[in-house]
C-alpha cells in the first residue's frame, strides 16, 4: 500500500510540474513547466495587439505621403544647384589653366549627342585646340533645361584671364528645373561671365 501511494504521488508531481522540496515532508517546489507558464502569461501581457501595430504602419505610412512632395522637391533643388556649380567650377578652372599655363584655353559645350556635354581645351598652337589631359568631359541630365548664350557655344580665355569672345548680348548660361517650376519656386540658376573674365551666380523663377 505504502508502494501504491509514493507512485500515485510520483504520477501527480509530473502532471502538475511541481517537486517536493529538499526541505520538510509536504513542501514542493515550482517545476519548468509551472515557469514556462507563468513566463508566458508575462510574454503576452508585454506584447502589442495586432491593432495597435497596423495603427503605427498606417501613421507612418500617412507621414511618409504627406512629407514625399518635399523630399521630391528637396532633391531636386539638390541636383540642380550642383549641375550649375559644376559648370561654374569648370569656367574657374580653366581660367585658372589659361593663367598657369599661359596659354588661351576654353571651354566648349556640345549638344550634339542629345545631351549637354562639356569640356576645357587648350590651344597649343593657332587655331589647334587640344583637350586638356586628366580631365573628365562632364555631362548636364536631360531632366534640366540648359541654355548657352555663348558665342559659338564656348568660352574663350586668354592667358590673362580675360575672355577674348566676350559679347554684351551672350554672355550666360542657364539651368532650369521643369519640375521646381511647376513648385512655383526659384527654378533657374543662371551664371553670368564678365568681359575681366569674373562669373556671378544668381537664382530666378
Amino acid at each position: 500500500m505504502e508502494q501504491e501511494k509514493k507512485l500515485r504521488l510520483a504520477a501527480k508531481e509530473k502532471r502538475y510540474g511541481v517537486s517536493r522540496g529538499k526541505g520538510s515532508p509536504g513542501q514542493y517546489s515550482t517545476g519548468p513547466a509551472s515557469r514556462s507558464v507563468e513566463s508566458g502569461g508575462t510574454m503576452r501581457e508585454r506584447g502589442f495587439t495586432l491593432i495597435e501595430v497596423l495603427l503605427v504602419i498606417a501613421i507612418i505610412g500617412i507621414m511618409m505621403l504627406v512629407s514625399y512632395p518635399n523630399i521630391k522637391n528637396s532633391l531636386e533643388t539638390r541636383g540642380l544647384e550642383n549641375e550649375a556649380r559644376e559648370v561654374l567650377s569648370t569656367l574657374q578652372q580653366a581660367k585658372f589653366q589659361a593663367v598657369k599655363f599661359k596659354l588661351n584655353h576654353r571651354v566648349n559645350f556640345d549638344n550634339s549627342l542629345g545631351y549637354w556635354v562639356y569640356f576645357i581645351e587648350r590651344e597649343v598652337s593657332f587655331n589647334n585646340w587640344v583637350e586638356v589631359p586628366g580631365r573628365l568631359r562632364k555631362s548636364i541630365p536631360n531632366r534640366f533645361t540648359v541654355t548657352i548664350n555663348l558665342p559659338g557655344q564656348v568660352l574663350i580665355i586668354s592667358p590673362l584671364g580675360f575672355v577674348l569672345n566676350y559679347s554684351t548680348t551672350q554672355h550666360d548660361i542657364s539651368i532650369q528645373s521643369p519640375n521646381i517650376q511647376r513648385q512655383g519656386q526659384p527654378s533657374t540658376r543662371t551664371i553670368v561671365i564678365y568681359a575681366g573674365g569674373s562669373v556671378q551666380y544668381t537664382k530666378s523663377a
